[in-house]
């Protein structure tokens, strides 16, 4: 693995101002501190902890894959840092059962008084340079070098990856359903008995999903982060486990108990998070289901669904509506596409109350991931080519929010 360092890189036509450094762990504080103030504009700004937990509960961190320009003022003589990238390294699927090494693109940010100087583009030509040449440690991966690279950009931006850097876009498919949340509060599992639901329990759980995220996203989406039990543990337990909730079945307790705090064993059909979007919009951050568990138990697809979604949305209810005064009955929900088609094979119609049928259901899918290859050897470039494996060979592209960088 390149080693942890911090010295000057000379950028081409900046000002000689400026400086590129690469850092080391000691300089995450910091780091993280100039994050937060890029980003203080928000209306829910991320605080300085938010980026140095991303980083350090990260099992595949590197501190050297931060890329940073430092500015210095020639009056106090302080050099500071005045823009940032950071460089994940992913191992991701590619939909049909087989993966690639990828470095992911994320924290681009740029203080407010140095844009439009080419601060970023610099940052991105070299932390695209640096996955070129970046060797993993062999404990991680047998594999010489990442072999793509991926971001995620606004609309606004996609031009200018594309010129930049020769990104180029795929489209995960999303669709927005209409909630009538006072109508799901109501519903429960029916005559369904010996199920519950519970916050998941790390690294209990661990192995359970793991399992049933490779069967239902790793092996049949493009793109899907692959989650060893290091990223569940160190990673996933700490940036979603207060809102990740798990449906479990326990032939022995014919109770339905929706109690999250009890931490009993059982078999885990499925899971979610939901995160807050908006004042009316909730998304789902994470989810899965074991369909052949479903089947031996006689639980579909959209029953699951619904008894998990009531469970996370009931948490938001709690811990947000409070707060805000968020109108509760006017809720609506973004989901992956072949989420709702799912439903739609197994029932759901307008027979279900819990959705508003007199709005429409609309798709809004996001064009904002990119690819790049980085992988010179033509033979091989098929097997890491991301927009041709989902535009030619049709496998869906979907990044789980819970995963995003």
């Amino acid at each position: 693995m390149t080693p942890s360092h911090s010295h000057p890189i000379p950028i081409k036509k900046i000002d000689n101002e400026y400086s590129m450094h690469c850092l080391s762990e000691s300089d995450v504080i910091q780091w993280a501190s100039f994050c937060a103030s890029c980003f203080s504009y928000k209306s829910n700004p991320p605080p300085a902890s938010y980026f140095a937990r991303h980083f350090h509960n990260d099992p595949l961190r590197d501190a050297s894959l931060i890329h940073v320009i430092k500015h210095k003022d020639h009056h106090s003589n302080i050099a500071e840092i005045v823009a940032s990238t950071r460089v994940f390294f992913r191992f991701i699927s590619c939909g049909n059962g087989s993966h690639v090494l990828a470095g992911g693109i994320g924290e681009v940010c740029t203080a407010e008084f140095h844009r439009k100087k080419g601060l970023a583009k610099a940052l991105l030509q070299k932390a695209v340079h640096s996955m070129y040449n970046y060797t993993p440690k062999a404990e991680i991966s047998s594999k010489s070098r990442m072999q793509c690279s991926l971001l995620h950009a606004s609309p606004s931006l996609t031009n200018v990856y594309e010129k930049s850097a020769n990104y180029e876009s795929v489209v995960s498919h999303w669709s927005v359903l209409p909630l009538r949340v006072s109508e799901l509060m109501k519903n429960d599992v029916g005559n369904k008995t010996n199920v519950f639901v519970r916050l998941a329990s790390f690294p209990k759980d661990t192995p359970a999903l793991k399992r049933i995220h490779k069967e239902y996203s790793e092996d049949r989406f493009a793109g899907c982060i692959v989650r060893s039990e290091d990223y569940w543990n160190e990673y996933l337990s700490k940036e979603i486990g207060d809102s990740l909730f798990v449906l479990v079945f326990d032939k022995n307790d014919e109770s339905i108990n929706y109690n999250v705090n009890d931490s009993k064993s059982g078999e885990i059909l499925g899971w979610i998070s939901v995160r807050q979007r908006s004042g009316l919009r909730v998304q789902v951050r994470d989810y899965g289901i074991c369909k052949d568990s479903l089947r031996k138990h006689d639980f579909d697809a959209v029953l699951a669904f619904r008894t998990l979604l009531k469970r996370a949305l009931h948490q938001l209810i709690e811990k947000r509506d409070r707060e805000d005064g968020t109108d509760i009955h006017a809720r609506e929900l973004a989901l992956p596409t072949f989420v709702l088609q799912e439903m739609y094979e197994q029932d759901l119609s307008r027979d279900c109350d819990w959705i508003d049928w007199e709005k429409k259901v609309r798709e809004e899918d996001d064009p904002g991931w990119m690819y790049k290859i980085l992988s010179e050897d033509g033979d091989a470039k098929s097997a890491y080519d991301m927009v041709s494996i989902v535009q030619q060979d049709g496998i869906p592209h979907l990044i789980w929010p819970s995963d995003s960088f």
